[in-house]
């Protein structure tokens, strides 16, 4: 499977990556199969570790800063704007709307997978919650 990436239009020097959730369950007037995530990435990749920054509840990726902190550190950044938030939001959808926070799992596996393809061998999880 080819993994597409583009410049980021929201941060100069990041890169994105959107996750199709098509069998994800949608509510009340949501279009049907709309579902997306957004993985985000500063660069690319060039070393065994990285980090994986989650937000929290009404939030989204935007804080550059945090990426080019990691980067100093020595660790890939990547982030993710889960579905309904950020860069995923969709027209039509419940902005920030989820049952149960386990099923973020589904994008949160994929995007895992995604940063091992891209050849780390420890990825750490960094998030918050507002």
């Amino acid at each position: 499977m080819s993994v597409t990436w583009a410049a980021d239009t929201m941060l100069p020097g990041y890169e994105t990556r959107t996750i199709a959730l098509p069998d994800e369950p949608t509510y009340a007037l949501e279009p049907q199969s709309s579902l997306v995530a957004t993985l985000i990435r500063r660069g690319k990749p060039s070393r065994r570790r990285a980090v994986l920054y989650i937000h929290g509840w009404s939030d989204y990726f935007f804080q550059g800063h945090l990426g080019d902190a990691f980067d100093a550190l020595g660790i890939d950044f990547y982030a993710i704007d889960l579905r309904r938030y950020g860069r995923s939001l969709r027209d039509g959808q419940l902005a920030g709307y989820i049952t149960d926070v386990r099923h973020y799992r589904t994008e949160l596996d994929e995007a895992l997978s995604i940063i091992r393809e891209d050849g780390h061998d420890v990825v750490d999880l960094c998030g918050h919650s507002t």
